[in-house]
């Protein structure tokens, strides 16, 4: 599929969120590139290309090449972490740090926790339809050529509605695997699980890894999310295994985790209804609901960490969150931490 720069300037239909001006202004961080992309910057006339550490905005448009990647991370006004990977040979506009266009191709969108404000979503818009999430994560392919939009739902929920039916009146809901296509001027399909090949098709096509120096952080914890993986890797190290480079996607995926655990009172409830989301291969938690808090971290996140990994790891060879730990089948970590009430629930999910 070959993408066509000038087609931004024509036929795009932003939705219409209620969002704030100092949410909309929001700026997205470029947390990687694979291969090359290029952004038209809103007001310019010329291409530029895009490089880690760099930053795209609101009416910016975006675009990679053949056999290109490029994932974003952005922070909301309501306080959530949005990471945005895009396929090779796609193109849309970003709207604002919860809203994007695409026009082609395929993007992969993943939200940490839920919102705190009513009405506000992350969505993803199309020619033919509107799809997104309260808190969650998804993927949508436009094809130009069929006129046709599709959403897969990655875990949680997912809406969709066409651009036939602006009120929502037929809109339809997605679970974790499901699928639904949209045409020009029609209502979205029956929800439907995808092939195998197709959803991992999708999956390989809007994955991308960025390494720890390229990562956008979330103001909130992150210096403890950081050191949650730096003190995975110090375990790891005394047995010459390599260090796993943190995701900011696994790390949205825990983030939702630890908060969904914690609020059902089931260990890996969340991992284990969504398959690991489609991005986490194994899991390690401490739940609040099993004693875990503050308190006994010595009254800070980074203390409970610290214990939280430190009984991992005197499980010993044989244990499973050992095992997980210092596996030599994973190379990415994302750590997720809910506290709640002075109790605190700490995630671990690898990937591969």
């Amino acid at each position: 599929m070959r993408y066509v720069p000038r087609l931004f300037v024509a036929g795009l239909i932003v939705a219409a969120l209620a969002l704030t001006a100092a949410e909309q202004e929001r700026a997205a961080t470029v947390a990687a590139v694979e291969g090359t992309a290029e952004v038209l910057h809103a007001g310019r006339t010329v291409q530029e290309p895009i490089r880690p550490g760099g930053v795209v905005q609101g009416g910016d448009q975006v675009r990679t090449l053949a056999d290109s990647k490029l994932q974003t991370q952005a922070e909301t006004a309501s306080g959530q972490t949005v990471v945005q990977t895009l396929g090779p040979d796609t193109g849309g506009t970003v709207n604002t740090a919860s809203s994007f266009s695409l026009i082609v191709g395929r993007i992969r969108v993943v939200v940490s926790g839920l919102y705190a404000r009513p009405r506000t979503t992350v969505e993803v818009d199309t020619p033919t339809a509107v799809g997104g999430v309260r808190g969650s994560g998804f993927i949508v392919q436009y094809d130009p050529t069929r006129d046709e939009s599709l959403y897969l739902g990655l875990y949680d929920t997912t809406f969709v509605r066409s651009k036939a039916d602006p009120q929502g009146r037929y809109e339809v809901l997605l679970g974790p695997g499901m699928a639904t296509e949209v045409a020009r001027g029609k209502l979205p399909t029956t929800p439907h699980p995808l092939s195998e090949a197709q959803r991992r098709g999708l999956v390989d096509a809007t994955e991308l890894v960025a390494a720890p120096a390229q990562v956008a952080a979330p103001a909130q914890g992150d210096d403890d999310l950081a050191f949650c993986v730096a003190e995975t890797n110090r375990y790891r190290a005394r047995h010459g295994m390599p260090p796993l480079r943190r995701s900011p996607e696994l790390e949205a995926y825990a983030a939702t985790g630890a908060r969904s655990d914690t609020d059902t009172r089931s260990p890996h409830k969340h991992f284990d209804d969504t398959p690991g989301g489609h991005l986490a291969y194994a899991e390690n938690e401490c739940l609040s609901f099993q004693g875990w808090s503050l308190r006994s971290g010595g009254g800070s996140v980074r203390g409970a960490i610290i214990k939280c990994l430190r009984t991992f790891y005197d499980e010993g060879p044989g244990g499973g969150h050992y095992q997980n730990m210092l596996s030599g089948e994973y190379g990415t970590l994302g750590c997720g931490v809910h506290v709640a009430g002075g109790g605190v629930t700490i995630v671990q999910d690898f990937g591969r």
